[in-house]
Parts: structure tokens; C-alpha cells; sequence
């Protein structure tokens, strides 16, 4: 056999076994199982879906409140640490009433932007946000709490859903945002057992933010909104201003179980936000996701009383 057809048939062998590694490689990286990928050896870097700090679980936890104090809650951590928060100080249910412009302006300020990433090396490889109601404050520590939608506080990707890495708050009129991170126990996430929402904590506020504190109410509506009624969503959706809340406008259009129906509209980005009741200026719940027919679509609102009961 001549010298270089000896070359060419080792060249060849070579290219096959390189195609054959990088084949297998993106298999394992994209598609195969985490047990599967840690069974092999030659992977450089384990894919981002499967590290254990990234995709600790958010511990199902009951979640509570009082109409003038809310009890002290116990905070399900990164990691399976536990932690009690001091009683949530709240000031006195405001009256109903005022224009739509003046009731907008007041709960303006409690809608905040939440914008979270996942990351693993170094490089963000998911992204996504939603809306939030600062609920409460901390006078002990100085916290605030954001209510939201679990699903804006759990991310998906390549198959596996975990909670971010990082999220930065950002309230209208503020210049600056708040970070809070899943490595830092003040986090504090406190999930419900089988409703879509969540508690977060912001440890470390904005001077902006901490001023807004002295207009914190407890205004979640009490009883049934009733068909017919008028309301407002407020919140930061993707085809909306990024820089500060959209609102849109409807009624109470019927029930569905623990969420309201409404023809008000929302889009991506508006879950966790707020749903106000225009008749008695008060929190109605969380505007959480539309059903969407063949021509239309209804969204729904996690009733207020499902998050605080009385």
C-alpha cells in the first residue's frame, strides 16, 4: 500500500472519529438525561441544566396574612434553609373612591418591573420578566415584600425549571433598581402549596423605595367583586413601556374557581402585577394569564382572597 493512500485512509479515520465526538457531545449537552452526562467523561463543561446550585426547587410553603399584621412567616430558602421574618407592619385600609387618574396614581407606585436572569459561568443563558405589588414592609430589618406569580419567579430551560439567579426591582420614578440574588438567605422566597403566587423579599431597598414606604396600605378588596364591575391591571407587558407600568381597563366579566374572569387585557410581562377594583379603590389580585379562544382571549385574576385569606 502506497504511503499516501495510508495518509489519506488515517485522515479520513480521524475526521469520522472527531464527527462522531462532536455528535455525541451536543447530544449530551442539549438532550440527554443529567445522569447520563455525568456518566461521561469527556464533556469540558457540564451543561447549565444540570448544576445543582441552579436548579434548587422553590419549597412549597404556605403563605398567610393578617388584614392589619401579617404573622411571622417561615421564609423556604435556597438550599432548604429556613428563616423567620419579623411581623409585617401595615398602615390602615384607605376609603374608596377618586377619579381613575387619581386611583392609577396611587397604586402606580406599589407596581414594580421584575427582570430576572439565570446564569452559569459567567453567561446569562435565560432571561424573562414580569410585574410585582410591593405588599409590605419590615420596619425591623427595612425589607420590603413583592407579591407575584410563581411562574415569574421560575425559569425553564433546557428541560429544567429553577429559580434565577439573580432579579433586579425597579418601581416608577426611581432611577435606580434593586437586586436581589438566590445565593443570599434574605431572599427569602415563600411559595403557595397550589396557587400561582410567590413572596420575595427586596433586603436592601432603594432610598426611593424605602421613602414610598410610608404610603403602604392593606388594600386587598374584601368579598366577592361583583359582574359588571370596573377594574384596571397594572403592570410592565412586553408590547407595553418597559420604563414604567401600562394600564389597561375592563370588567369583572364571571369566575372561574379561585380567579376572576375579566376582559381586561394582559400580555407576557403583566403576570404578577395588580388588578384594582375602580368602585371601591382597592387590590383585587394578580392578573395571572388569558384564555385564548378562537377570536378572543379572557385573562384571569388570582383572587385576592385566595393570597389573604381572612
Amino acid at each position: 500500500m502506497k504511503k499516501e493512500t495510508l495518509i489519506k485512509i488515517l485522515y479520513g479515520l480521524v475526521i469520522i472519529i472527531g464527527i462522531i465526538i462532536l455528535g455525541r457531545t451536543f447530544y449530551l449537552f442539549y438532550f440527554a438525561s443529567c445522569a447520563e452526562v455525568k456518566a461521561n467523561w469527556f464533556l469540558a463543561q457540564t451543561p447549565a441544566r444540570c448544576i445543582d446550585n441552579n436548579l434548587a426547587p422553590v419549597q412549597p410553603v404556605p403563605m398567610v396574612q393578617d388584614k392589619t399584621q401579617a404573622p411571622a412567616v417561615s421564609h423556604s430558602l435556597p438550599g432548604g434553609v429556613a428563616e423567620k421574618s419579623a411581623p409585617v407592619t401595615l398602615s390602615p385600609v384607605k376609603t374608596a373612591g377618586g377619579s381613575e387618574e387619581s386611583i392609577i396614581q396611587e397604586w402606580r407606585p406599589r407596581t414594580a418591573y421584575v427582570d430576572c436572569k439565570a446564569v452559569a459561568d459567567g453567561k446569562t443563558f435565560a432571561e424573562q420578566s414580569g410585574s410585582g405589588y410591593v405588599y409590605g414592609y419590615d420596619a425591623s430589618n427595612g425589607q420590603l415584600f413583592i407579591l407575584t406569580n410563581k411562574h415569574v419567579m421560575t425559569m425553564t430551560a433546557y428541560g429544567a425549571s429553577f429559580i434565577p439567579t439573580s432579579c433586579d426591582i425597579r418601581v416608577p420614578g426611581d432611577s435606580q433598581s434593586a437586586t436581589i440574588y438566590n445565593n443570599a438567605a434574605e431572599m427569602g422566597l415563600v411559595s403557595s402549596a397550589g396557587e400561582d403566587y410567590t413572596l420575595f423579599n427586596i433586603p436592601n431597598p432603594t432610598p426611593f423605595m424605602l421613602a414610598m414606604e410610608k404610603n403602604l396600605w392593606d388594600g386587598a378588596c374584601q368579598g366577592t367583586a361583583e359582574l359588571g364591575e370596573p377594574i384596571i391591571i397594572l403592570g410592565y407587558p412586553e408590547i407595553g413601556d418597559q420604563n414604567d407600568i401600562t394600564v389597561t381597563d375592563g370588567i369583572i366579566s364571571g369566575y372561574d374557581g379561585n380567579y376572576y374572569i375579566t376582559s381586561a387585557k394582559i400580555e407576557h410581562g403583566d403576570s404578577g402585577g395588580l388588578a384594582v377594583s375602580l368602585k371601591n379603590n382597592c387590590f383585587l389580585g394578580i392578573p395571572s394569564y388569558a384564555d385564548v379562544g378562537d377570536i378572543e382571549s379572557l385573562a384571569r385574576i388570582l383572587k385576592a382572597d385566595v393570597i389573604f385569606p381572612n
